[in-house]
């Protein structure tokens, strides 16, 4: 018991704080940890990867709430993108849940391990990416679905596919990161539903579903506080090499995951 409790704190420090760091989401963090934890039990590890995926996702909608509230109170938010997403994100976010129930962990896990690459290259080269506005309203319609499909399927906001679009659109940078959080937090909130509606029960005290609630809430109490240290160190801190050190650390982590 004690060994649990600690190792949900522990992820909450870590994701919470390099959230804050590095501006990610905390589910690169919080979906790998969470699958160690799971597998280790044989009661839960043919399901380790469905409850890692929905326990972050319910994370996401507690640690991206109190930014997209913030973002909000600032006008910070292109609430004309939002809506346009929302309906594409909100139908895909249902979608990858069902989609996940369908997959068995092992898929889920290498799944993932790839997306982390991807999120590794993106991190390195990212800041090199040239974006052009414009755009037709109808466009966001189509794009949130594929959108809230991935970020359902491995369990993170989307915020890192989100920004990228608002900014190809013309948005300013500013506005991207905030309208991309208040799309993050419908993707979470939607997805969290669909991974307790679309599993079947397990053996898991505290479970509901494939989102495991004394998780989520051990790693939110710690994640809060630790996000506003790392935002306030990403300040002082060289993030060129932050974020190369972070692009080794996913890509180790996601190789793992595809092939042990």
């Amino acid at each position: 018991m004690i060994l649990t409790v600690t190792l949900f704190l522990l992820t909450g420090i870590i994701g919470g704080f390099l959230a804050g760091l590095l501006g990610i989401g905390g589910g690169l963090v919080v979906v790998p940890a969470l699958y160690f934890y799971f597998g280790l039990d044989p009661a839960t590890a043919p399901y380790a990867m469905h409850l890692a995926l929905g326990s972050s996702l319910a994370f996401v909608v507690i640690n991206s709430g109190f930014a997209a509230f913030t973002h909000a109170r600032m006008d910070g938010v292109l609430w004309h993108e939002v809506r346009a997403l929302a309906p594409g994100l909100a139908a895909g976010s249902l979608l990858g849940a069902a989609l996940a129930d369908s997959l068995a962990t092992e898929s889920l896990a290498r799944g993932f391990g790839v997306f982390m690459l991807a999120m590794a290259a993106l991190t390195v080269f990212g800041a090199r990416l040239q974006f052009r506005g414009g755009g037709r309203k109808w466009h966001s319609l189509v794009a949130g679905l594929p959108m809230g499909t991935v970020a359902s399927l491995v369990g993170v906001g989307g915020g890192v596919m989100v920004v990228p679009w608002l900014l190809a659109r013309g948005a300013r940078a500013a506005s991207a990161v905030a309208s991309s959080s208040m799309c993050t937090v419908i993707v979470a909130v939607l997805g969290t539903i669909g991974y307790m509606l679309f599993a079947e029960s397990l053996p898991v005290k505290g479970a509901v579903g494939h989102v495991h609630w004394p998780a989520v809430l051990a790693i939110a109490a710690t994640a809060f506080p630790t996000a506003q240290i790392g935002a306030r160190l990403a300040h002082r801190v060289p993030q060129v090499a932050l974020r190369r050190g972070f692009a080794v650390l996913l890509v180790l982590v996601g190789l793992n995951l595809i092939f042990g």
